[in-house]
């Protein structure tokens, strides 16, 4: 995210920043018509698409500022379309470039590494061809060596999260966590209809027979429920395509 900040840094960072975020927010949204049209998730996938724009509030808000969520949205719908082609190198190199762009991609990771471990179950063979999506996890070790160099500390991204830390040790602590430094009001009626929103969306997956994007809602739903922090709506935004798919 900061290097393609960087490549456009002749227009000013600031207007850079803006422009990184416009684009890639656009190219999420033709990525996820491209995803609903070729596995018909549904028979309106431009009009689906189109509400994707301004729906949720939050997405529009980060689409339009300087943020991170729109370069990684992209990058998941990219891996999935060729997930769903079949072509598994693509797809792994797409959530290898996600990885970098932000930690979270680690969860969509561990959501093709259980689909390889069912096939592998199921047909009593190495799936081989699912290797490319270890450029997730070597991409994550390769951000942290980089770390090391830079910091002198492998671990530095996490002593830095460390400084505020949003995961807790139990689930929806956020509503026991007030007051708190990262949770600025006790009114958190929108964290529980979040979360009954990805819940409902999963169900309604398994019910569609989306098995597969309904395990990767629930790796990401599962970690939701851990975090402590006002600004939930953020985190549950990569989730944002998959919530739309299911209703």
């Amino acid at each position: 995210y900061p290097l393609i900040i960087r490549l456009l840094a002749f227009i000013g960072y600031f207007r850079a920043t803006l422009l990184v975020s416009l684009i890639f927010s656009l190219s999420a949204i033709i990525a996820f018509y491209e995803l609903l049209s070729q596995n018909h998730f549904t028979k309106h996938p431009l009009l689906l698409s189109l509400i994707f724009i301004f729906l949720p509030p939050r997405w529009f808000v980060s689409s339009h500022i300087g943020s991170s969520e729109p370069l990684f949205i992209f990058l998941i719908l990219m891996s999935l379309i060729y997930f769903f082609r079949r072509r598994y190198l693509p797809s792994g190199i797409f959530l290898g470039l996600a990885q970098l762009a932000r930690s979270q991609a680690i969860l969509f990771f561990i959501g093709y590494a259980l689909f390889a471990l069912l096939q592998a179950i199921r047909t009593r063979r190495l799936p081989w061809r699912f290797t490319p999506y270890l450029l997730s996890p070597l991409s994550l070790l390769g951000f942290f060596f980089y770390l090391k160099l830079q910091y002198g500390n492998f671990w530095a991204f996490f002593t830095a999260i460390d400084k505020w830390p949003v995961q807790a040790q139990f689930p929806f602590a956020v509503f026991a966590a007030y007051p708190h430094p990262l949770i600025s009001t006790p009114l958190l009626q929108n964290h529980l209809w979040i979360y009954l929103i990805d819940i409902w969306a999963i169900i309604l997956l398994l019910k569609a027979k989306r098995h597969f994007m309904a395990v990767l809602t629930a790796i990401y739903t599962l970690t939701l429920v851990f975090v402590i922090h006002i600004d939930l709506g953020r985190y549950n935004l990569p989730l944002i395509p998959f919530l739309l798919i299911a209703f």
